[in-house]
């Protein structure tokens, strides 16, 4: 049996399914996955827990789109709040109410940080990935180093 993943890794594997189902649907993730639907959606749903090695799969085929689409997602965010801002600012002109001025900014500010909140959690979901990426790499480098200098004292040892 595989090793298990842990929690946090799970939760975010399903707000990343979330993110591809804007996309694809289900089947299409398993075909690009090669694994079993039923299988992919039971992990998704909770049915099933994905092992260590499921996600490692999942983050290698689908990691670069997950991120590029995250952004994108923020980039969406960001615009509308901005739309929304404009239109309350253009409502506030017509306003004879000074106090609405004022809510209309408190409401701008309470909207920045929602906003900063949400692009924190994408920079730090980013930094996850990307640091369990370059350990990865530098365990592969690792394992290229020894081998190179096996077979480096193999050959000394036979001249």
């Amino acid at each position: 049996m595989g090793k298990k993943a842990d929690k946090e890794r799970i939760e975010t594997f399903k707000k990343d399914m979330e993110l591809l189902k804007r996309r694809y649907d289900n089947a299409k993730i398993a075909e690009l996955l090669g694994v079993d639907a039923g299988n992919l959606s039971s992990y998704y749903t909770g049915g099933k827990s994905p092992g260590k090695e499921f996600l490692d799969k999942f983050y290698a085929v689908l990691g670069e789109e997950i991120v590029q689409m995250k952004s994108e997602y923020v980039h969406d965010i960001e615009l509308s709040k901005i739309e929304d801002a404009q239109v309350r600012y253009m409502q506030t002109a017509k306003e004879p109410d000074s106090n609405y001025g004022f809510q209309s900014n408190f409401d701008k500010i309470v909207d920045s940080n929602h906003l900063l909140a949400k692009s924190n959690l994408f920079m730090a979901e980013s930094q996850k990935y990307l640091s369990e990426t370059n350990q990865k790499m530098v365990e592969a480098h690792l394992s290229i180093f020894e081998e190179l200098k096996r077979s480096s004292q193999n050959g000394s040892k036979e001249q």
